[in-house]
């Protein structure tokens, strides 16, 4: 039986691609000391990863790739989950398996997965974990601007990402916007505007009083619903 301690802090940080959700995970992770569960987004690790890329961009013919990448991150990210709600411990993750059901449904948006793929197969497999699932405590939502996150990845020259667009990145925002809305129903959501903030010791400190003051506000009343 889980059994979750509401004096521990589930925190989940999140936004759209090039946000800077990564590098502020780390450093909150460093600063408090809690387990830190990254997205597994290097290639070496997500065989995945770069053929779907390659489909998205039009490089490639789509033999099911972005299929298989969502399904390869929906397994990740349960794993991640089951190994955070028995962790015993503050918890901070790198996006979770919400925020992935995001790109799932954009990709049916652009035809790169059935509709019959994902509301047969993924959502199917979705629904069927979610009753496991506890809500994380809070959801630091990194509010950047398509825009912004755009010169962000261009900037930081990820071979794999070359090929992301400015209307992918809005879509993304317009479906994380829905889905913020639908969340705020299960726990609490604190959007940090993120365009022009530095990641800087100011921040570090910004962004833990506020946290720790929701969370105390909060006394474990995010785990009186389950998140269908």
């Amino acid at each position: 039986m889980l059994v979750w301690n509401p004096n521990n802090m589930y925190l989940v940080v999140d936004g759209i691609i090039g946000a800077g959700k990564t590098s502020l995970t780390e450093k909150l992770a460093t600063r408090t000391g809690w387990r830190i569960f990254r997205e597994p987004a290097d290639p070496k690790a997500n065989p995945f990863l770069r053929p779907s890329y390659e489909v998205l961009a039009g490089n490639e013919p789509n033999r099911g790739e972005p299929l298989h990448m969502q399904l390869f991150m929906l397994n990740q990210r349960f794993r991640d989950h089951m190994k955070i709600a028995h962790a015993g411990e503050s918890v901070i993750q790198d996006r979770s398996i919400w925020g992935d059901h995001i790109f799932a449904k954009v990709m049916v948006e652009d035809g790169l997965i059935t509709k019959d793929q994902y509301d047969h197969l993924y959502l199917k497999i979705f629904e069927s974990l979610s009753q496991f699932l506890i809500p994380p405590s809070i959801i630091l939502f990194l509010k950047t601007s398509p825009e912004t996150a755009l010169e962000r990845i261009r900037r930081r020259g990820r071979e794999f990402e070359r090929d992301i667009t400015l209307d992918y990145l809005t879509r993304l925002d317009e479906t994380y916007e829905e889905w913020l809305q639908k969340m705020e129903n299960y726990t609490t959501i604190y959007r940090l505007d993120y365009d022009t903030r530095e990641l800087n010791g100011d921040t570090i400190d910004h962004v833990l009083d506020v946290i720790h003051r929701i969370h105390q506000s909060n006394a474990g009343k995010h785990l009186l619903k389950r998140i269908t």
